[in-house]
This record gives C-alpha cells, sequence and structure tokens, in this order.
C-alpha cells in the first residue's frame, strides 16, 4: 500500500502577520525596559568627603541612573557650618527621593590629611622631666588633639646627660594621621623648662567646652602649676569653700580651669547659672567666704 504524504502550505499572509507581531513584541519590550525599567534602576554610590571640605549637592554625584534630575537628594544628617562645610567625621546616610520611594545611601567624612605643626627647640635641666609635646609650638588641624611621641623610646633618656640632641618625634591628631619631625633638645645643668611653663600666663585651653566664656577668671594665679600637684589642690579646694551672693536664685554652677599651652594651669573661672537661664562668670568681687560650722 503506497503511503500519501501530505505537505500543508503556510498563507504567506500568516507569515507577515506572526513577523509584525514578533517584531511588535520586541520594540515593546524595548520600549519597557528604557522607559521603565531601566529608568527606575538606581545605583547608590558610596560617597567619601574630606573634612574641611564642601559637602557635594549634585545628586549625579549620588545616584546612577537614567533620569537623576527627577529625584531629590537628601544630605540633612550630614553636619555642616552655614557654608556647607563638613565639620565631623564620621559614616552618614543621605536618601534619595521620589513619590513614595525613599532609598538610602552611605557617606563618609574622613580626614586623612596630616597636622600642620611647628616645633621648636627645647632646654632643660639635667635630669628634669620633659615631654614629646613639648617641642610642639603650634599644631594646626581639623581633628584636634593632636599627641607626640618619640620615634625612639630610648630618646626620653637623654636629659640624664649635659649636651645638644636631635631626634624625631611623631605627631598625630586625633584621626591618627601623623608627621614626624626633627627636634633639638640641649640639656645643661639649671631646671629652666619647668621655670619657662610656670612663667606663662597666657590663656591656651579650659577644661570644659564653652564657647561663651569670656576669659573672666574667678582666680587668676601669679605662677602657672602642674595640675596635679599639691599647690593647685589647696587653691582648688580654696575656691570651693567661697559662697557667691546674688539677687537671683542660682541653679547652677560650673568651675572651669584654665591652662597655658604647657597644661599648666593659670586659673580657674567659675559660671553661675540662673532660674531665667542667664549665667555670668564671677569675679573674687562676688565671693564672701563661708562661715565655719564651728562659728555655728
Amino acid at each position: 500500500m503506497d503511503e500519501d504524504f501530505y505537505i500543508e502550505e503556510t498563507s504567506p499572509i500568516k507569515v507577515i502577520i506572526a513577523i509584525i507581531v514578533f517584531v511588535g513584541l520586541i520594540a515593546g519590550s524595548i520600549y519597557y525596559y528604557i522607559n521603565y525599567v531601566k529608568e527606575t534602576k538606581v545605583k547608590l554610590n558610596n560617597i567619601t568627603v574630606e573634612l574641611g571640605d564642601k559637602l557635594p549637592t549634585d545628586i549625579k554625584k549620588y545616584i546612577t541612573c537614567n533620569n537623576p534630575e527627577t529625584y531629590k537628594l537628601d544630605i540633612s544628617s550630614v553636619l555642616v557650618n552655614e557654608a556647607g562645610i563638613t565639620t565631623s567625621t564620621g559614616e552618614y546616610s543621605y536618601k534619595i527621593i521620589k513619590d513614595s520611594q525613599v532609598l538610602k545611601g552611605k557617606l563618609y567624612v574622613k580626614d586623612t590629611k596630616k597636622p600642620d605643626v611647628e616645633v621648636t627647640e627645647l632646654t632643660v635641666g639635667v635630669n628634669e622631666s620633659f615631654l614629646p609635646i613639648d617641642f610642639v609650638k603650634t599644631c594646626s588641624d581639623l581633628s584636634m588633639p593632636c599627641t607626640a611621641k618619640y620615634e625612639k623610646i630610648s630618646d626620653e633618656d637623654l636629659n640624664k646627660k649635659e649636651g645638644n640632641y636631635k631626634f624625631n618625634i611623631i605627631i598625630t591628631d586625633n584621626e591618627n594621621n601623623s608627621i614626624t619631625k626633627e627636634v633639638s633638645l640641649i640639656v645643661k645643668g639649671e631646671n629652666t623648662l619647668y621655670k619657662k611653663k610656670a612663667a606663662d600666663l597666657e590663656i591656651d585651653s579650659i577644661s570644659t567646652n564653652d564657647a561663651e566664656w569670656d576669659h573672666t577668671l574667678t582666680v587668676k594665679l601669679s605662677e602657672a602649676v602642674p595640675e596635679d600637684s599639691i599647690k593647685f589642690k589647696e587653691i582648688y579646694d580654696d575656691v570651693l569653700l567661697k559662697e557667691y551672693t546674688f539677687d537671683k536664685k542660682e541653679t547652677g554652677r560650673d568651675i572651669i580651669i584654665v591652662y597655658n599651652k604647657y597644661n599648666f594651669v593659670i586659673g580657674i573661672s567659675i559660671k553661675i547659672t540662673f532660674e531665667d537661664n542667664s549665667f555670668i562668670y564671677i569675679t573674687e568681687s562676688n565671693a564672701v567666704e563661708k562661715e565655719s560650722q564651728d562659728n555655728n
């Protein structure tokens, strides 16, 4: 028996329609991708800003997408001054906002710059103590305070014998950026460093963070003293044994210790706060001696 073979021919019109539909699907997919998928696909960038630099406000630095101008940038969490300059290191978040969509990215403010340091020659007596920071005349940096250490720890023993010496110290800011400086040490018979520190009565720093302090001293010393000395303890205790009379109710009292650049105490300032939120820095003229219990 012969087998019959049948070949069904496809209509040319059907082929054309199929091609048109196929091309249309591809075109539609491309259009959808470009106008919807690609547009809404946002890549957030990790941003690093140097401390002291201006915070960037161009949203194109923060995101990669098809239409960045349609998004809103929120960088309000980053600490800046009035000029938009970064003022504090740390990890912050920024927001990219469009309608109800909120995306969060990371922004880092870092201090990578070495401190700007000027050193000075130091003269000490034989066996007179000194510290690496004593060689630092100025240290300018956005991440204070500056600290100093010997490059070779054995150099701290150079004061045991008279002579002129040169060695290196390492000065570091609060973000661990450091710079090495060569310094000169002169060791001779008499003790001169302590006298130099004690004679310096210029205000350099205070024990509290009080931007309102007006340099008024309740007690001003005629000679600067170390904070761990018996003399300072006596002065401090004497300040505590005084009362102060005012015509308003006192609600707070802060004792501010004032230092010279060698960290010797040159005075004490007392801040009195009143119930109306006003305050004054008092002088000796406000003080009256506290009556002892023996006289009661």
